[in-house]
């Protein structure tokens, strides 16, 4: 359902469908981000680009496939706990090459830490392991999670907010960046069953800062048009 008009679109995301696979929420968002976004896709240029912090490496086209292992129950039962546990991490990267990282993971946030069956997470690299691989000083990730035990209502509500944040990113530049990805969530400790779920990482806020800063002397755009450009995904926000 779209509604034109005040430059509003509404986005409704046929949650029935959702409930058939977790690869046709998939290709769902990442066909529609791509149809409605390519014109302005900061990936415009050809072949592959060295990433210069961890974002920017799992910041690849496609829907990242990422297995996160760590002790699930020690996590989640401590999910008011403020420490980190430690964690492995891998994913593939866009030359083919598996990638795997020594972390530390925990449960973040406030309201969602309260009340999600699985909380927001925030997963932290050696910087010293980022260092031998050329990548920036930022080392920890915010990577927001389905929240709910409910497959459908988790993925539904994630994506709407994963778009948001894509709306408003081609909007303006001065918007945090994010990433797709399929988590598949490894028990270490072998008491709870691997499950996938979508989630997004979230561009670190001083990464944010020092990309804005290289585009601070070539943006001559006033405060008025860009919250002009703004107002359409304020708009879309409040539809849906």
């Amino acid at each position: 359902m779209r509604r034109r008009g005040n430059f509003c679109v509404g986005i409704h995301l046929n949650t029935q469908k959702m409930k058939t696979s977790l690869t046709l929420s998939t290709l769902l968002v990442t066909g529609l981000t791509a149809f409605l976004f390519a014109p302005w896709t900061h990936q415009g240029k050809p072949g592959i680009i060295q990433p210069r912090s961890m974002f920017e490496w799992l910041e690849q086209p496609e829907v990242l496939r990422i297995t996160l292992e760590t002790d699930l129950r020690n996590l989640l039962d401590g999910a008011s706990n403020d420490t980190y546990q430690s964690a492995l991490f891998s994913f593939e990267d866009a030359m083919g090459q598996q990638q795997e990282f020594l972390a530390e993971v925990k449960p973040r946030g406030k309201y969602r830490l309260r009340v999600c069956d699985f909380p927001p997470l925030k997963v932290k690299f050696s910087k010293e392991d980022m260092a031998r691989r050329n990548l920036g000083p930022y080392n920890t990730l915010k990577l927001v999670t389905h929240c709910v035990s409910k497959q459908s209502n988790g993925q539904d509500n994630l994506l709407r907010e994963f778009l948001a944040y894509e709306y408003y990113q081609h909007l303006t530049p001065m918007s945090y960046r994010v990433k797709l990805a399929e988590i598949t969530y490894v028990d270490s400790q072998k008491r709870e069953k691997p499950f996938t779920r979508l989630a997004f990482f979230l561009e670190p806020t001083e990464e944010l800062a020092d990309r804005l800063e290289e585009r601070k002397s070539k943006n001559s755009e006033s405060p008025s048009i860009r919250s002009s450009r703004a107002a359409p995904w304020k708009c879309g926000l409040s539809n849906t």
